[in-house]
């Protein structure tokens, strides 16, 4: 199904296939939005949009949800594939090799546009207040209201030369501050240490509400100094339309609903947190020294959409955006190391912290042995910034569809060696600073910590006895499949969705 750019191009082509509920009644911003968001997340719920928040401007509506997972048998990644501008039945496979098609292609630069909606409304200085902004509390035990959880941030180093897109959090402390979330060994954090270098606060906007395709931009973990804004355009085979700031020479996706322009400070800190992070952990009265940031301008179009997501146990778009592009990044980096790769997906109930990587028949024709190939595949993985979040990757053939977390399971009881042998450990890589395993004498927030990361080998042995799968898909003979499938909802079953209507395996 195609769709229109633009968040209210996804909408609509949602709505189309019945995945966006209009939430017609007042509903609060304190707590009762994000416990809405987070059942939508956690049933497969459609796309929840607000259109009468208590307290908020006449016209503002709210959605959350916005690349959340499906209930509907056979279209879970429905709302996955729309945002790439794919099709509902996209499968796993699918989706990571668009974002591969992209980072394999060259950037393309933007176009700088003079006019766009989201400069329909201005305040600017006194004028501006992110407390009247339907900024939801989303847990019980936040530290504060989150004006961002789902925006572009777009910041730009003190000597020019890096542009750099990411999505940090930033909540209120008062009408025109908030903490942002900015980690030292993240990009944001070394290019505002540019910027304290030379003593001077950073200029940096937040994008609320671009089209779902620039999130990914903004997550992928690409290198140091690369253009998200570049590889936005080769994802979207064309170049991606900013407009300049009203405060700053700094450039905005120009399909923006809503944008907040300010300074993140290089002296003042405040307390950011607590939050239900993408961990599916809370840590009660936690807050982290984070940089301040000061805000004079807000823009946004006539009656805006204002995007949150809803943090916590899996699924939700840190696990569906981020996740995913840290898949993508990783699959680009094992084929550039020529290791014979078919795909890779992280599991979303693995909060990222899965690596399922499949080979290719005959991947034993490459001169490697299992156990050397799993290695080379944890280099590569653990050789870039795409390796951070990852504890452990699983490495089979490719028979066993990536995006299935069943299949997944089943492939690492059925096929991985319990012995030493069977598990692969590399030591000293940097790992996420807030993972819930770590011990007070390991945390480290701003710097991070280096432990050892694990390889299961799930590939067969040469010396394994002949089994085959068992299954719809591998045991009935193609006329029988094809006899079953083709009377399946006259014998009064639901439709099936996906692979299983041409008769194929249903990872296929």
């Amino acid at each position: 199904m195609s769709r229109k750019y633009g968040l209210r191009g996804y909408l609509e082509a949602l709505s189309g296939i019945g995945q966006v509920v209009e939430v017609g009644r007042t509903v609060d911003a304190n707590l009762e939005m994000g416990a809405i968001a987070r059942l939508c997340y956690e049933t497969g719920s459609a796309v929840p949009l607000f259109s009468d928040v208590a307290g908020a401007p006449a016209g503002f509506q709210v959605v959350s949800a916005l690349v959340g997972t499906s209930s509907d048998r056979g279209r879970e990644l429905a709302r996955l594939g729309l945002s790439l501008f794919l099709s509902e039945g996209s499968s796993a496979a699918d989706i990571v090799e668009e974002l591969c098609r992209a980072r394999r292609g060259q950037p393309i630069e933007p176009n700088v546009v003079f006019d766009a909606p989201c400069k329909e409304n201005i305040s600017t200085g006194e004028d501006v207040d992110l407390t009247r902004l339907p900024a939801p509390l989303i847990h019980h035990g936040d530290g504060g209201r989150y004006v961002n959880t789902i925006g572009v941030v777009v910041t730009r180093s003190a000597d020019g030369a890096w542009t750099n897109w990411s999505i940090n959090r930033v909540m209120v402390t008062g009408p025109r501050s908030g903490v942002v979330s900015s980690v030292p060994v993240q990009h944001i954090g070394m290019i505002h240490e540019s910027w304290r270098k030379i003593g001077q606060d950073m200029p940096f906007a937040v994008a609320l509400g671009v089209d779902p395709a620039l999130l990914y931009a903004a997550s992928m973990p690409l290198p140091a100094g690369a253009s998200e804004v570049g590889f936005a355009g080769s994802l979207l085979n064309r170049p991606v339309d900013v407009i300049r700031c009203e405060s700053s020479e700094l450039e905005v996706p120009a399909d923006a609903e809503i944008v907040l322009e300010g300074r993140i400070s290089n002296t003042d800190v405040g307390l950011e947190g607590p939050f239900g992070d993408f961990t599916g952990y809370f840590y009660p009265n936690y807050g982290v020294p984070q940089p301040m940031a000061y805000f004079d301008t807000v823009t946004y179009r006539n009656r805006p959409i204002y995007p949150f997501t809803s943090g916590g146990e899996p699924p939700s778009e840190e696990h569906t955006i981020w996740g995913v592009a840290t898949a993508a990044e990783a699959l680009h980096r094992m084929r550039l190391a020529r290791l014979p790769i078919a795909s890779a997906w992280s599991p979303f109930a693995s909060c990222n912290g899965w690596l399922v990587v499949t080979v290719r028949p005959g991947w034993s024709e490459s001169g490697l042995d299992a156990k050397a190939l799993c290695r080379r595949v944890g280099e590569a993985v653990w050789g870039c910034k795409a390796g951070d979040p990852v504890n452990s990757v699983i490495v089979t053939e490719d028979d066993i569809d990536p995006g299935n977390l069943n299949q997944v399971v089943w492939a690492m009881d059925s096929r991985n060696d319990r012995s030493p042998g069977g598990r692969l450990r590399i030591e000293d890589r940097l790992g996420w600073p807030m993972s819930p395993y770590l011990d007070t004498d390991h945390f480290r927030y701003f710097e991070g910590w280096k432990s050892s990361r694990l390889i299961y080998d799930c590939l067969p042995s040469p010396l394994s006895w002949p089994a085959k799968r068992s299954g719809f898909a591998s045991d009935c003979p193609p006329a029988v499949r094809e006899k079953v499938l083709r009377n399946w909802t006259s014998d009064g079953f639901a439709p099936i969705h996906g692979a299983f209507e041409a008769g194929d395996s249903p990872h296929r």
